[in-house]
């Protein structure tokens, strides 16, 4: 690897916490390349893919949970080839994908990051790091962050997360990323899945109702109809909530089995905190290498779809970032590197 490569860096938080203006002061500069601790790699970048935590950080706000001083090189998701190792099980050449951790590398006491997915290398510790196999390194890259939040979400993380064959499961914010794995996973256990969605398209043309139908649930649109009537008394044994409206929480005691959980990604100040004796759980994911392998599993079998919606070059990192903050995208957002362009 050279000394020294092209990376996007924040130098300072969006005025007012706007993420706009912060995406706008962002810069690509010359840095240099990370130097590697024991047990880490180096990647070399060739698809990284955003997500909505990326400018969630823009504002500062979070800076309290999850520090990121600047200047730094924000992204999360990555795939692409290691060219160094400081570890024993990988080595130069392989293809790998990886989620940068928001709990691992933003935080005091890190080896490395604060993130850092949007420049032309990274390094990572190597335990969080997994083998593309045969799933194609666009696929790999938008895979990580969505992928695992539903995974852990669904099966491992949060308080009891378990989905079992016959449970009622509804996916608030069917079309969204995390929803749409969310879906999927579900629908594979042999859950009874429900989602909400728009008539809106998809990139290919399709509609999300019809999108989120073929994924494995019966859709609501919730833009004519009330799920919450629709769906009233039917003992639903998990929410899981991908779109962040406090309204959602507010009607789920109508539809929630008595024991029933409301688990959500994206309502960090839920009101109220409780309903009927229920809390409202905020889930946060971790990089955690055996769940990721079991989805790139998945992935690579053709049981799991990774809905992409566009790409754009790595000098047009901003576009993509603006259309995250306009909730604009239908699946993810992806940046390529210049290698891989076509």
């Amino acid at each position: 690897a050279p000394d020294t490569m092209n990376a996007w860096r924040l130098h300072g938080f969006g005025e007012g916490g706007s993420k706009q203006a912060a995406i706008d002061a962002l810069k690509l500069e010359d840095v240099a390349v990370p130097a590697l601790q024991p047990g880490q790699v180096l990647i070399k970048v060739l698809f990284a893919a955003v997500n909505p935590v990326d400018t969630l950080l823009f504002t500062g706000g979070l800076q309290g949970q999850y520090p990121t001083p600047c200047p730094y090189t924000p992204g999360f998701d990555v795939s692409g080839v290691v060219v160094a190792s400081k570890g024993e099980r990988l080595k130069e050449g392989d293809k790998v994908c990886a989620f940068l951790g928001l709990e691992e590398s933003c935080r005091a006491d890190t080896t490395f990051g604060p993130a850092g997915a949007f420049a032309e290398y990274c390094a990572a510790p190597e335990d969080e790091v997994a083998l593309c196999g045969e799933v194609p390194l666009d696929l790999a890259a938008a895979l990580p962050l969505s992928g695992l939040t539903a995974f852990q979400g669904l099966f491992t993380g949060g308080r009891a997360s378990k989905v079992f064959p016959g449970n009622k499961v509804l996916v608030l914010g069917g079309p969204t990323a995390v929803g749409a794995h969310a879906i999927q996973l579900a629908a594979a256990r042999g859950a009874e899945v429900y989602t909400t969605a728009s008539k809106n398209r998809m990139p290919s043309g399709q509609s999300k109702l019809d999108f989120c139908k073929e994924l494995g649930a019966t859709v609501f649109n919730y833009k004519e109809v009330d799920w919450s009537e629709e769906l009233k008394g039917q003992n639903i044994e998990l929410i899981f909530d991908c779109g962040g409206d406090n309204k959602d929480w507010q009607n789920s005691p109508k539809v929630l089995a008595p024991g029933g959980r409301f688990l959500t990604v994206s309502n960090m100040a839920a009101d109220p905190p409780e309903l009927e004796g229920r809390a409202c759980e905020f889930f946060t994911v971790h990089s955690v290498r055996r769940d990721l392998e079991e989805l790139l599993g998945s992935v690579a079998a053709g049981r799991h779809k990774v809905p992409i919606d566009s790409y754009e070059d790595f000098s047009n990192l901003q576009v993509q970032l603006t259309k995250s903050i306009k909730g604009a995208a239908a699946g993810k957002l992806m940046v390529k590197f210049p290698e891989t362009a076509p």
